[in-house]
C-alpha cells in the first residue's frame, strides 16, 4: 500500500517494506517537511485542505489506482481518502465515525506504535513479515 498519511520515529524503514512505491504524507498542518525527509517519505503535501484532491492527484501523478493504496487517518478531514483508497487504517483514538470507515483500526494509539502496527499488519497479510523482519531478529 504506497500512501501513508502519517509515520512514526525508526518506523521508516518498516514502511518502506509495506509499500513497494513511495510513501507520501498528506497534512493540513505545515512544518513537517524535515521530519518527512528524515522517516524517507518521498511526498510531503502540506497545508492541504481537500486531502481528496490532493490524494487522487497525487495517486495520478504516480500511475497508481486509488484502489491499489493505503490511508491512514484520525480525524473527519481524513474521510474523503479513507473512503476512496484501497485499506484504509485508523489509529485507536481515531474519531469514531473514522474508525467506521477504516478495513483495520490499530489497538496502538497514534503517536504510540500505531504506524508500526499498521505496516506490520499489511507485511503479514502480504506473507512479507518474517522475511522483512529477519534480519533483526537472528
Amino acid at each position: 500500500m504506497p500512501l501513508w498519511s502519517k509515520v512514526q520515529t525508526s518506523r521508516n524503514e518498516m514502511v518502506s517494506m509495506a509499500c513497494t512505491t513511495p510513501a507520501a504524507r498528506l497534512t493540513a498542518r505545515p512544518a513537517v517537511t524535515q521530519r518527512a525527509t528524515e522517516l524517507g517519505i518521498a511526498y510531503v503535501l502540506q497545508g492541504v485542505e481537500d486531502k481528496r484532491a490532493a490524494f487522487e492527484t497525487l495517486a495520478a501523478k504516480l500511475g497508481i489506482p486509488a484502489g491499489e493504496t493505503g490511508f491512514m487517518g484520525d480525524e473527519v478531514v481524513d474521510l474523503p481518502v479513507l473512503r476512496r483508497c484501497g485499506f484504509a487504517c485508523a489509529p485507536a483514538q481515531a474519531d469514531e465515525r473514522v474508525r467506521a470507515s477504516a478495513h483495520y483500526v490499530t489497538r496502538a494509539p497514534a503517536g504510540a506504535g500505531a504506524a508500526r502496527e499498521a505496516c506490520e499488519f499489511v507485511l503479514r497479510a502480504q506473507g512479507r513479515l518474517d522475511s522483512a523482519l529477519a534480519r533483526y531478529l537472528a
